[in-house]
């Protein structure tokens, strides 16, 4: 099932050709809230969060986004499911070019669902590497941005090379994110993120996270750093909507033996999120 501006559909080849043309051609923006027994995650965040790039991208926001509205649909979503974990995707388009005459296209959203595996479940061991053939302009509208080509090109050369996942890197040679997600690294007992502005993806499950971290004790600081920093780092997290939290077990040849993150993004799911459930 998905749902586009309130109407719902069996599958998106139900769609009329005007419809579907919006969604090729004049898609916008996307965004993802994830579902754990049906209950939204950090849902007034990533709402929040979701309207904050809205405006940032100067679209025309519907008076009546609200979190009543999207909690509704996604309640309809979920209505024939059993419970379990799913994202939700969002994607925005413009009902037309903008124009001369036509200067306040109307926005459209399409609602789809897919399930995924819960964020209990925590993934180690991965292997990763550098991806060398392009890199991501460094600024803050590269954290809006889908940036999805790149981000398949750097998925395939993984795969290519036996690695599961790739580093990328700004066009000043910083660190910016994996393929899959965000990077956070354990470096001289300090938790470290890349830099917004570097071209960081804007993840909702970051900042509590840190904020968890930061309450228990832990120096967190935000900065840019290089793929020096990685090949001496102590331990390094990959972490995403989709996927959860997955430790590195190898960049390049460098082996890391510690797994600091599945200990503390378990506490962290066990009194924030399962707390609240």
């Amino acid at each position: 099932m998905i749902i586009v501006n309130g109407d719902f559909f069996s599958d998106v080849s139900d769609l009329s050709k005007d419809l579907l043309n919006c969604f090729i051609h004049n898609s916008v923006y996307k965004f993802d809230f994830r579902l754990e027994k049906n209950k939204v995650l950090f849902f007034e965040e990533s709402f929040f969060e979701m309207m904050s790039h809205l405006r940032r991208l100067r679209l025309q926001i519907p008076m009546y986004f609200s979190i009543e509205y999207f909690n509704s649909k996604f309640q309809k979503l979920i209505s024939k499911k059993s419970g379990g974990c799913y994202i939700i995707n969002l994607n925005f388009s413009l009902e037309s070019h903008r124009s001369f005459d036509n200067k306040e296209s109307e926005l459209l959203t399409l609602f789809s669902i897919n399930d995924v595996e819960s964020i209990l479940t925590l993934k180690k061991g991965i292997k990763i590497s550098l991806f060398k053939d392009f890199k991501i302009n460094k600024n803050e509208l590269s954290s809006l941005l889908n940036n999805s080509r790149l981000i398949r090109l750097a998925k395939l050369d993984a795969f290519e090379n036996s690695y599961d996942d790739n580093v990328i890197l700004n066009d000043k040679n910083q660190v910016t994110r994996s393929a899959y997600g965000n990077i956070i690294l354990f470096k001289n007992k300090t938790i470290i993120t890349p830099l917004i502005s570097d071209g960081a993806p804007s993840n909702y499950l970051v900042k509590p996270f840190i904020d968890y971290l930061e309450k228990n004790k832990f120096k967190c600081i935000e900065k840019s750093f290089s793929i020096f920093d990685l090949q001496t780092a102590d331990s390094i997290g990959i972490m995403s909507i989709n996927q959860g939290l997955i430790n590195v077990e190898m960049f390049k040849k460098k082996q890391f033996n510690k797994s600091i993150f599945i200990d503390l993004f378990s506490s962290f799911i066990k009194d924030e999120i399962l707390k609240n459930s």
